[in-house]
Formats: C-alpha cells, structure tokens, sequence
C-alpha cells in the first residue's frame, strides 16, 4: 500500500482500528493518516534487531509524514533495546509528524532531518528522550507537544558532532510542555 501511494501520489489512510506491527514502515516521501490518536492504533510486537526497532516509521525523502495516530509498544521493556517509533531521516525534508500519540518506546520522535515539523503530539512513558533533533537536524519546527515521563531529556536539540555531524542550527522549540522525566533535563539544548 505504501509503495502504490508513493507510485501515485497519495495519501495511505488508516481507519480506526488497532493494528499489529512486527515491521516497521518506511515512507520515502509517503504521508500516513490514521483517524485520530484515540481511533487509529499501532501496537509493536518486535523489537527488531536494529536501534529503532520494528514499531512505527522511518521518514525519508521529501514530504513523508505520519498524523492523527496512537503508537505504542508492547513488547518494549528496557532502554537497552530499540524502539524509536517516529524518526525522520538524515535525508528527510519537508517532514511532519502531527497530532500523534506515542506511549511505552524507547523514544519518542528522533531527527536528523531538516524543515520538518512535529506539532500537537503526546510523548508518553518512554524509556529515552521523547522529541530529539540531532546530528545535523537544521530548521525544523517542534511546537505544541506535551511529553510527560520521559527517561532521559524530554525535549532536545543535541548536535553530537563527536560523530563527525553537522551543527543542528536554526530549530525552534516554542509552546511545547514537559514534565515527569526521569533522568536527564525537560529541555537540553
């Protein structure tokens, strides 16, 4: 379904409904849209045997993007493991994640990407940071989120050039709420 929508330039719609995932998705330029974050459910059950694991998906390319879902993880138990559920690429542009709930990942949204935007999302109960930008992620948009019970920074905008990556620059970060975590900061710029 995914590669016919890129093929024609569609929209891959999810109706309400819990759906079973033991792979994740990879949209290359393709937008996903569930019904809503109460209606339209994603549950992992692999934890897959790479860092971001099998539940939810990788956005690459031009205009992928994920809206009006609820992700979560039932196999995910441990930082240790993989599981980032939402993470836009190095390659990513023009991206959007919006009005998404995720729940029990080892992460939230994590991007290297540029000009995304993640907006009106619920981060909830992870095990790391729930919306990171990292690794040379430049000019995105992180507004209107509410992270709660992260296990490390809820928030973040980190460059790591120790790995040999450009400067995140130009990100804005604004009307965004954390609160509960764990370990590590509400905001670590």
């Amino acid at each position: 379904c995914i590669e016919a929508a890129k093929q024609q330039g569609k929209t891959v719609w999810i109706p309400r409904g819990r759906y079973y995932q033991s792979r994740r998705f990879t949209l290359d330029g393709v937008q996903v849209r569930g019904e809503g974050m109460w209606l339209t459910n994603i549950i992992g059950t692999s934890l897959g045997d790479s860092w971001a694991g099998d539940t939810g998906c990788s956005l690459n390319g031009s205009g992928a993007g994920v809206a009006e879902l609820y992700v979560e993880s039932d196999v995910h138990t441990a930082r240790t493991k993989g599981g980032a559920p939402l993470t836009p690429s190095h390659d990513a542009t023009d991206w959007i994640i919006e009005n998404v709930w995720v729940t029990h990942t080892n992460t939230g949204v994590w991007s290297g990407g540029s000009k995304g935007i993640v907006r009106g999302c619920r981060i909830r109960f992870t095990y790391a940071d729930g919306i990171n930008l990292n690794s040379g992620a430049s000019h995105n948009l992180v507004e209107n989120n509410h992270v709660r019970g992260t296990g490390d920074d809820s928030l973040a905008i980190l460059s790591e050039t120790e790995r040999n990556w450009p400067v995140s620059t130009g990100n804005i970060v604004r009307h965004n709420t954390a609160t509960c975590t764990w370990w590590g900061h509400n905001c670590d710029l």
